[in-house]
């Protein structure tokens, strides 16, 4: 009994304790009931053990029963299993009697949101009637050996589903493919989001004229995604729809794309993902009519062989708010310089950030018409990083550019940006700093083979987003950027901003080298903002072009009176001005200048 003293003691309360020695004092109770000794010798493991067992679960069960995890809320706990797997919260189900209790009988929710694919005949059926009545987010696989049960649950069970995606995952017979066709039929009052997912030229195949989607009957539908041939669709009309995404099978064309943007008259925001395509020199010059509703549109090519620039040329995007186009794979250089041409032409375009992607040798482009409250904005995803070499001129209109400190590397040489005034250079995360720190853009050799041609600039912006992990940088990693990689008219910069990252200020001769080439300098949302502040002012004593009058602007927390009475005696800056502004929404700013 010795070890399972030292098992139970781990517990640790006084009331485990004196639990555990009446357990004790009913195992002793037990040997007193055979003074024989050879009995008590041999007859333990047939005679007491069943009684210690008892005892110890009748422990067990008590103590569980105090664990704070056995009073949460049951909505609570079905919250939590909510995002286990079925199979996973099917094992939940034997942790303990309460757990099991609790999913089988009181947590029908549990039980209505789940991916159904390969499982068992008959766990479609037990899943649903676990689920009670709540509503249903389903994701269903519909095979040549499931499709009979998938058909049975939806003729029973589709009024109550809120979010469906039924995937049709191989060819199925005649007989099999009307079923699930007719099954769609029903009316779906809850459906909010639906999306079937055909590639195989199975729902409607007989193209039976009359057929409609949920009867007609669905009226909180908002999302469509319908990966199905538009000849199959019969008599389906959303006009209601606010979100609708159309993916090309069948080798479809234009006439067909029209079809489909004509059902959906009133959606706010429209995907076209090209599948595949059939070119038809009928339908070349065609002008696509969007509903006048839509505020977002999305093209996306998922093969190299299909091109969205035709479909681009095609479409009247200049009153659109917001317009993307996503390459899955990678494009060739001709398209993606095509389809960042057809964007930067689509508005008067101001605004410009290139990042790297996810896929290799590939950029994200972001345009924006005003960096203020814009009204244009147009996104390329995965556009080849050749694209924006091609034509000098593409990025002449733009004034503000914000770029990855890896994109300076990626695409040398760089495009000329004559009229950009505002250049933002944000840097890596610090988890991606040993690994992709080599290729940075402030590890640049000493040349002038990376240069970026700005003749106008003015402001040089530093910045990081803020991560729980410092960002440090050294000032003569900006300085030697600035000095032989930006190539701009004048002297100096008017601003350096600096924002949300630490600098390495430990040599004061290379923070005031740095300091030279600017006519202002700002601290935004860095650690230790007080610091900085008392550090910079007394560095500018030994930079000869501040010596002048200088004024800063602080926040009214940096200095107390006396120390900006100090500093203000030593000729760094004046007096009338200390402690006024630099604090708004939780921000703090620190900004010197001439």
């Amino acid at each position: 009994m010795s070890e399972s003293n030292t098992e139970l003691k781990s517990y640790g309360s006084i009331r485990t304790r004196s639990r555990f020695k009446k357990i004790q004092r009913g195992v002793l109770i037990q040997f007193d009931r055979f003074p024989d000794p050879v009995i008590t010798v041999h007859g333990i493991p047939e005679l007491v053990l069943s009684s210690v067992k008892a005892t110890l679960a009748s422990f067990f069960r008590v103590h569980n029963q105090k664990l704070a995890l056995r009073r949460l809320p049951t909505e609570l706990l079905c919250d939590i299993f909510e995002f286990l797997t079925v199979r996973e919260r099917i094992t939940v189900t034997h942790v303990c009697h309460a757990w099991r209790d609790m999913l089988l009988h009181a947590a029908p929710s549990v039980w209505s949101d789940f991916k159904y694919s390969s499982m068992k005949e008959g766990a479609l059926s037990t899943l649903l009637a676990r689920s009670a009545s709540s509503d249903l987010r389903l994701e269903i696989h519909v095979r040549k050996d499931n499709w009979a049960e998938v058909v049975r649950c939806l003729d029973a069970h589709l009024w109550r589903c809120t979010e469906l995606k039924l995937f049709i995952d191989q060819n199925l017979r005649n007989r099999a493919a009307r079923a699930v066709t007719m099954a769609l039929t029903r009316p779906a009052p809850r459906m909010r989001s639906f999306g079937l997912y055909d590639h195989l030229d199975t729902f409607n195949r007989e193209r039976i004229p009359d057929i409609q989607l949920f009867g007609g009957q669905a009226p909180p539908l908002q999302l469509a995604k319908m990966h199905v041939h538009v000849e199959a669709w019969g008599q389906l009309f959303l006009p209601e729809l606010r979100e609708f995404l159309y993916c090309t099978t069948s080798d479809p064309d234009a006439g067909d794309i029209m079809t489909a943007l004509r059902r959906v008259s009133g959606c706010r925001a429209i995907g076209i993902e090209l599948d595949s395509w059939v070119h038809n020199d009928t339908y070349t010059d065609a002008a696509f009519t969007l509903p006048e509703s839509v505020q977002d549109l999305v093209v996306i090519s998922n093969k190299l062989r299909i091109d969205p620039v035709w479909l681009l040329r095609s479409l009247d995007i200049s009153s659109i708010p917001h317009v993307h186009v996503a390459y899955n794979e990678t494009a060739s250089p001709e398209s993606g310089d095509q389809a960042l041409s057809l964007m930067l032409g689509a508005g008067p375009m101001r605004s410009v950030r290139i990042n790297s992607s996810t896929h290799e040798d590939t950029l994200n482009v972001d345009l924006w018409d005003a960096l203020d409250n814009p009204k244009l904005h147009r996104v390329v995803t995965s556009l080849p990083i050749g694209s924006i070499k091609t034509v000098p001129t593409m990025f002449s209109n733009i004034t503000h550019l914000l770029i990855g400190e890896l994109v300076m590397v990626l695409t040398t040489p760089l495009p000329t940006f004559p009229a950009l005034v505002d250049l933002t250079l944000q840097t890596l995360a610090p988890q991606f700093q040993a690994s992709d720190g080599q290729d940075s853009a402030f590890m640049l050799l000493r040349t002038r083979d990376c240069v970026l041609r700005c003749p106008t600039l003015q402001t040089l912006r530093v910045g990081s987003r803020l991560h729980e992990e410092a960002t440090f940088l050294a000032p003569e990693m900006i300085r030697e950027l600035v000095e032989w990689h930006l190539d701009f008219d004048g002297p100096r910069l008017s601003r350096l901003v600096i924002k949300g990252l630490t600098l390495i200020d430990n040599v004061p001769a290379e923070v005031s080298a740095l300091l030279e080439l600017v006519d202002a300098f700002e601290v935004e949302d860095g650690p230790s903002i007080s610091m900085y502040a008392k550090l910079y002012c007394k560095m500018l004593l030994h930079v000869a072009p501040w010596t002048s009058k200088t004024v800063c602007d602080l926040a009214s927390y940096v200095f107390d009176d006396t120390e900006a009475e100090g500093i203000a005696g030593q000729g760094i800056m004046q007096r009338s001005v200390t402690g006024v502004t630099g604090q708004s929404k939780g921000h703090a700013r620190l900004r010197i200048s001439k």
